[in-house]
């Protein structure tokens, strides 16, 4: 096996066991059998209508209706308290930014992108 083929099959392996779990936690949490997770875990990407006809979503709705159907199964009694996070750059991002060799107003325009530009992150807010 050339060295190229083995990295090939290393990571191969990585995304069956990675798609082999997405698939489980589906099948457990939609309560479906995984042959029927795997017919529609083909990365194909469905509507919210066809979700919900999939059993891939239990409502469609908008976030506010997200918020009170988590405050609902929270428990939690009057308005919820909503915690938004915004990524805001620091001083050694700004001169970073600054330091890409190319004309200011691209370098201006890229630094604006970078921190306005939304990401996806997870964090805990406790008690």
């Amino acid at each position: 096996m050339s060295a190229g083929e083995g990295e090939r099959v290393y990571w191969q392996t990585i995304l069956d066991e990675t798609y082999d779990s997405f698939v489980a936690i589906v099948a457990a949490g939609r309560n479906m059998d995984e042959a029927s997770v795997r017919e529609l875990a083909d990365g194909s990407v469905y509507s919210g209508r066809q979700a919900l006809d999939n059993g891939l979503v239990d409502a469609l709705g908008y976030e506010e209706d997200a918020i009170a159907k988590a405050a609902e199964l929270g428990g939690i009694s009057g308005e919820p308290r909503i915690v938004e996070y915004s990524n805001t750059p620091g001083f050694d991002d700004f001169l970073t930014g600054l330091a890409t060799p190319r004309d200011p107003l691209s370098a201006a325009l890229a630094l604006m992108e970078q921190f306005t530009t939304p990401s996806l992150e997870m964090r805990w807010i406790g008690p």
